[in-house]
């Protein structure tokens, strides 16, 4: 966690539940040392309604509303953010408006000696929505008029190596990089394992009753390098791809530990489609490599490091676990959000207990009797 003068910061999704579409990105603020929950403050929605009319950006003017992303300060000590820019709905399609990764430079400053305000964003641009070639447009996944498809580009994860410029998203394999559709289930590459075992299970796709859906699977954690004004420069081949098995791997994580680099993603099972996986499982999948590029191997031999299987109803119910590295050592802080947006009259989401991870190597394992306090994201 970056100390901004004193403060973390975290931006973090809100808004009205019972709004419907009013979900937002709102800074947080603790003072460094603090670890309660109760030393978060927040200083109000980052951005002004006005904010994204400013700039002469036609993508940007028709945003309706922002989603996950990430943040990082900058060598010259300013805020910069990344996030999801979403179009309006297509009500009458039913499927999610047009995404695109967006950056601004946040500007904040210190109201009094414990309190932290946002004074207005600087550089808001659009920076990539897809290039058809390694990643799917909304253009590809739609224009035919089956909506039925599940289009992501969102939750840019900004990182550095060697000085260049990186953000790892969300997204859909494109035309060059493994597309959807029945071909795919031709693809070995899709499957590993045997030929003995690509044959049995492309036999049984073949014969699934979700044989539809699962040809329209085509997730994938992308990666583009920026200039360093934080614009497009190069586009490059997904890091993972999850074809043939869902079409969510979200809230993509990176970082460097021990000189090996650790790829994160939350996903659901209700978006899969693989024997033995219920709708309620959640689950925090990991890689690892040693350049940022890959290629990657699964953690733990499997890339399972977290799993649950609450009811989505339990206000306990936990989501989108994010690990943060320490200053020092092989633990690292994850956090989540705790409890289901809308399902309850009374209660609304928060952050979720934090808890400790141990990487060593290939190898995650949660530490024992490791809990933290709500929202701690440091230990050291």
């Amino acid at each position: 966690m970056a100390n901004y003068n004193g403060y973390h910061i975290v931006f973090g999704l809100a808004g009205d539940p019972n709004r419907g579409s009013d979900t937002f990105i709102y800074l947080f603020y603790q003072k460094v040392g603090e670890t309660s929950i109760d030393s978060w403050k927040n200083a109000g929605r980052v951005f002004k309604d006005t904010d994204k009319l400013g700039p002469n950006d036609p993508i940007l003017n028709n945003q309706a509303e922002e989603w996950s992303g990430s943040a990082t300060l900058t060598s010259d000590g300013e805020v910069r953010l990344f996030f999801t820019n979403r179009h309006p709905w297509a009500a009458e399609s039913g499927f999610f408006g047009k995404q695109t990764l967006t950056t601004a430079q946040i500007n904040v400053s210190e109201l009094d000696a414990s309190t932290l305000k946002v004074d207005g964003v600087e550089d808001f641009k659009s920076i990539f929505d897809g290039d058809g070639k390694f990643y799917q447009t909304v253009q590809q996944a739609f224009s035919g008029g089956d909506y039925s498809d599940n289009h992501t580009l969102r939750d840019p994860h900004y990182v550095e190596e060697n000085g260049r410029k990186y953000l790892i998203f969300e997204a859909n394999t494109g035309l060059e990089a493994g597309y959807q559709g029945e071909e795919s289930f031709f693809n070995k590459a899709f499957y590993g394992g045997s030929n003995v075992f690509f044959e049995a299970e492309k036999k049984k796709i073949l014969q699934s009753p979700d044989k539809q859906f699962m040809s329209i699977a085509n997730g994938a954690l992308g990666i583009v390098e920026l200039n360093d004004d934080y614009t497009l420069k190069t586009v490059m081949k997904p890091l993972i791809a999850s074809n043939t098995v869902t079409d969510e791997i979200e809230r993509a994580n990176e970082f460097e530990l021990n000189g090996k680099w650790y790829l994160f993603t939350s996903s659901r099972g209700s978006k899969m489609f693989i024997d033995g996986i219920d709708k309620e499982d959640i689950y925090m999948l990991g890689y690892v490599s040693d350049s940022l590029s890959g290629p990657y191997k699964p953690l733990n031999g499997t890339g399972l490091v977290l799993h649950q299987d609450l009811d989505p109803y339990d206000i306990t119910w936990n989501y989108a676990h994010f690990a943060t590295p320490q200053v020092e050592g092989n633990n690292v802080v994850v956090t989540s959000y705790m409890t289901n947006r809308s399902y309850f009259s009374d209660h609304h989401s928060t952050f979720a207990p934090s808890f400790l991870l141990n990487i060593e190597g290939s190898k995650t394992s949660v530490v024992k009797d490791s809990i933290l306090e709500q929202g701690q994201l440091t230990i050291n």
